[in-house]
């Protein structure tokens, strides 16, 4: 077994997360190698925008990609833009689209809608609601109004995570404090923006303890936690404050049903782990990908603070077999 914190170096991420303080620019490609690399969009890339706070990046299935970031116009309001870059490095629309000037929070994301185009999601400025827009390859909003992931108020929401459902809408999920402590909502938009499960998401998890998508250990925000169960349903993943002695943190796992968002892994759902005996094991990250017959496969970045030390464990989860 790997025992080194320095396997964090290693890191494949389907999704990736560029910030800049003032110029965002595309680069594809690598410098010069022993391989024959090069960029192939000239040496600096491609300036997209002079300002944002970060940005996010998926594949046009087509060789090029769509960027998109949020642009401060107060210190907390953000307008969302998006814009598409073609495989040989010319800007597809022109000047970037303004998917949303209503206000946007910051860690805005994306995914690929599967025809060409993408879905973008972002929590407003206030925190208690959660939109999403779906943009064509010709750089159109495709849903008339913008569609509402969550849209009751009174409540804080943070750190969404997006995955494509494979039919053109999307698979979210999200932390919410609409009790006393946070615990974990996901929603289905489909492809015409309209919400599958119940207005407002579904509860992930029953029992009373806080659960969350960021445990604020740094760069687990950029990691997968939901992917499509294969059967029009998704498996969400987030850290869920307990464990014996309580007050660590561990990986838990929720199956949700394709027509009514309901739970299929008891209403508390299942704990991934690693929480080994006689240890007091802490799990700082982890990422999780399908396994493609109705489960996921978690890579977890676990800690005993009595040892001093940390393991990578791989965990599969799913129907019994």
């Amino acid at each position: 077994m790997l025992n080194s914190r320095t396997c964090r170096k290693a890191v494949v991420l389907t999704t990736a997360l560029l910030v800049a303080s003032f110029t965002l620019t595309l680069i594809v490609g690598t410098t010069p190698s022993l391989a024959g690399g090069r960029t192939l969009w000239g040496s600096s890339g491609v300036p997209l925008w002079n300002s944002s706070s970060a940005s996010r990046i998926v594949s046009d299935g087509a060789g090029g990609a769509y960027v998109v970031w949020d642009n401060p116009v107060t210190s907390s309001v953000y307008n969302v833009w998006v814009q598409r870059v073609n495989a040989d490095g010319t800007l597809a629309w022109g000047d970037p689209k303004l998917v949303t000037s209503a206000g946007a929070s910051m860690k805005v994301q994306i995914v690929t809608d599967g025809s060409g185009g993408a879905i973008i999601g972002w929590v407003n400025t206030g925190y208690d609601k959660i939109y999403a827009q779906k943009i064509s390859a010709d750089g159109i909003n495709l849903w008339a109004s913008n569609a509402v992931v969550c849209g009751a108020a009174g409540s804080q929401r943070y750190e969404i995570r997006m995955v494509s459902d494979g039919s053109g809408g999307a698979f979210f999920e999200w932390q919410d404090c609409r009790t006393s402590y946070w615990k974990i909502y996901a929603q289905h938009i489909l492809s015409n923006g309209s919400p599958k499960w119940a207005a407002n998401g579904v509860d992930a998890c029953t029992t009373a303890t806080t659960q969350v998508t960021n445990n604020n250990i740094d760069g687990c925000d950029k990691d997968c936690m939901i992917v499509p169960d294969g059967a029009g349903g998704a498996i969400v993943g987030f850290y869920f404050l307990g464990g014996t002695g309580g007050g660590r943190w561990l990986t838990w796992s929720q199956r949700l049903r394709a027509t009514d968002g309901a739970r299929l892994w008891s209403d508390m759902g299942l704990e991934v782990g690693p929480d080994p005996p006689g240890g007091n094991w802490q799990n700082d990250r982890f990422t999780m990908t399908s396994d493609g017959a109705g489960g996921a496969i978690f890579a977890v970045d676990a800690v005993n603070p009595n040892q001093g030390a940390g393991d990578i464990w791989a965990v599969r989860c799913g129907t019994a077999w």
